[in-house]
């Protein structure tokens, strides 16, 4: 939308190779009931019909001659805006209405306020089971989250247009979605810089997310470059995933893989149930593609798991019985997390996240040492070069 004056806000869309969600993306964006915006389309360099759907859409386009990640799209938008606030949007998100709205209307009430971002909502428009499970979780986690925050998210995020330029964008060095937000308000927090998370403002997400895509995101882009993000800023805070029940919740999921792997010691067949609980949550993800569950199938479910629970209690299986109790720890530590998945879905949707919630909890620890380890490695590298370029000057 051209005006002849500077649009109070630019909305900054990152794109690649994905023709369809961009489509569906900006018709969102053109629908906002606030008109004082500008919207920018930062092409990275894509390789299909994506340029020809945003031509037809009408829109302005930036496009970037060599792929450059999402990270230095936006910085690239940012410096091509004219709004004093811009506002990212991922490709994937539909906004509604009034959104535009809402995150001005918030820096104006809060002039204090120099970034703020919000969450997804409740109605994820992937219907598979992985899909809905992963992002009522991204909305679980954000509206529990403090509302003076210490990061910041890309996916639904905006900042004052200044402040972006003086923190000098986002860190270009990750050339993925990664954890480029986390670290911009990492840095915007350490220079006093205050942050809203604004839980009344929310996008719907498109993704349909995999098992695997699932796995890669959270220990490779997330999980790994956060941990040596925390080991980096020396802080580690109680928010968001990193609150002291998560932690404890964490300690809990390695106690019942050591239970079943003692109680396994005697029942080799137990190595085998990791694997039926994952196969069993594949299998429901794939059914769930394009049908709903049949009620049987969730009743078989149940079934099977509180007859496997009375079993292991009427043999006394003393390991299984500790793993069991451990289970039951983790849902009362995180009652607030399966009440919420319980009210929005069903109650056989709530028990087959008890199983990916520990696994969450387990590749989370597993990331948490490679990237404690990376970033070890990486400082005693430094130090080695940097003593060796001292004793170099030392003999000139």
């Amino acid at each position: 939308m051209e005006k002849s004056t500077s649009p109070k806000i630019s909305v900054i869309v990152p794109v690649r190779n994905a023709p369809e969600l961009i489509r569906s993306c900006v018709k969102r964006i053109q629908k906002s009931d606030y008109p004082d915006y500008e919207l920018l389309v930062v092409d990275d360099a894509s390789t299909d019909n994506t340029p020809e759907v945003l031509k037809e859409l009408g829109v302005k386009v930036l496009r970037l001659d060599q792929q450059s990640g999402p990270a230095r799209a936006r910085n690239y938008g940012v410096q091509k805006a004219r709004g004093e606030y811009v506002f990212f949007i991922d490709a994937d998100v539909w906004v509604y209405p009034d959104t535009i709205r809402k995150v001005v209307e918030h820096f104006e009430s809060h002039p204090e306020v120099d970034a703020l971002f919000g969450s997804y909502d409740v109605y994820p428009r992937a219907g598979n089971f992985i899909s809905q499970y992963r992002n009522l979780f991204h909305h679980f986690v954000h509206q529990q989250g403090k509302e003076e925050a210490s990061t910041f998210w890309s996916g639904c995020g905006a900042i004052k247009r200044e402040v972006f330029l003086e923190m000098d964008g986002f860190d270009v060095n990750y050339q993925r979605p990664c954890i480029e937000d986390i670290e911009l308000g990492a840095r915007l927090t350490k220079a006093g810089h205050r942050i809203s998370l604004c839980k009344h403002i929310q996008v719907s997400h498109l993704k349909k997310w995999t098992f695997w895509g699932m796995l890669k995101a959270d220990v490779r882009d997330r999980g790994i470059p956060w941990t040596e993000l925390i080991m980096r800023e020396k802080n580690l805070p109680n928010d968001l995933n990193l609150k002291l029940s998560q932690r404890i919740s964490a300690l809990f999921s390695l106690g019942i893989v050591g239970s079943i792997v003692m109680e396994a010691l005697s029942f080799k067949e137990l190595f085998l149930m990791p694997l039926f609980v994952i196969l069993s949550v594949l299998f429901l993800d794939i059914w769930s593609l394009k049908r709903r569950v049949p009620t049987a199938v969730r009743i078989l479910i149940v079934l099977m798991i509180l007859s496997g629970i009375v079993a292991a209690i009427y043999f006394q299986q003393f390991w299984l019985i500790v793993a069991l109790l451990l289970t039951i720890g983790i849902v009362l530590l995180n009652y607030p997390f399966y009440s919420f998945f319980l009210k929005e879905k069903y109650p056989l949707f709530a028990v087959m996240v008890i199983p990916l919630h520990i696994l969450y909890y387990l590749y989370s620890m597993v990331a948490f040492v490679i990237g404690v380890t990376i970033y070890l490695w990486k400082n005693k590298i430094s130090r080695l070069f940097h003593s060796q370029s001292v004793k170099a000057q030392g003999n000139l």
